[in-house]
């Protein structure tokens, strides 16, 4: 998971380390103009954005988000506690709003529920064949046996099970994983996602789940097959 932390507060730093601890990819941006460029680069799972800043608000933030297209969920995050900031950040298009101070668990948990309603998940463990997937601590399992994989495998898996109705292009795939920054060429990508492929077609027991839509990019089958030897995946 990747998230984008859009907050000036000197406090940011510490709340990017507990992303850090949690597993997740934190990207920051200390300004309003900033958090915009970033968020529109897309890649991200939440949006975490604070009210205040120097040069335009968070409201000014949200609008030039959501008028870009930029689908991300976004939780605001502010001292301002009284209904009418809530009601005007909801209306532009917040999924969440949280009042400071608050405790870090709960703004996890905030980001678990909103992450599941907005990809329409309903379950925290998505489970497909042997395969099993925990969307809040990222644990995977074949077979009830935990599999341990690298942060890289185990990202493309996530990306693959959150969209897996969908076909995630290799381009999305370092979209989502890099958010623009020290990318990989599609080659590394590509070579991962064959390694983690190999790796679940071995502890599954010749199950395959990941295809290959050739010219699309890769989709997790969600009903596994045995492929035939010498055919195309």
């Amino acid at each position: 998971m990747r998230a984008l932390l859009i907050e000036s507060d000197p406090s940011a730093a510490s709340v990017a380390r507990a992303f850090r601890e949690k597993g997740m990819k934190a990207d920051c941006a200390l300004l309003g103009e900033e958090g915009v460029c970033i968020g529109a680069r897309g890649g991200h799972d939440i949006i975490v954005l604070d009210l205040a800043f120097p040069d335009i608000d968070g409201y000014e933030v949200l609008r030039r988000l959501r008028a870009a297209r930029v689908g991300t969920p976004v939780i605001v995050v502010s001292g301002v506690i009284d209904v009418e900031a809530k009601i005007r950040a909801f209306r532009l298009g917040a999924d969440d709003f949280l009042c400071k101070p608050f405790d870090r668990e709960e703004l996890f948990a905030r980001i678990a529920a909103v992450i599941r309603r907005s990809e329409r998940f309903s379950e925290t463990i998505v489970q497909v064949g042997k395969l099993s997937f925990n969307l809040d601590g990222g644990a995977v399992a074949v077979g009830g046996e935990l599999l341990v994989l690298k942060s890289l495998e185990q990202d493309i898996l996530e990306v693959l099970v959150r969209r897996r109705w969908r076909t995630v292009s290799t381009r999305s795939l370092m979209d989502r994983l890099y958010s623009g920054k020290e990318e990989p060429s599609s080659r590394v990508i590509n070579s991962y996602v064959c390694r983690l492929r190999s790796k679940l077609r071995r502890t599954s027991g010749g199950e395959e789940y990941i295809e290959t839509v050739w010219g699309l990019g890769y989709r997790l089958r969600t009903e596994p097959v045995r492929l035939v030897r010498g055919s195309r995946r």
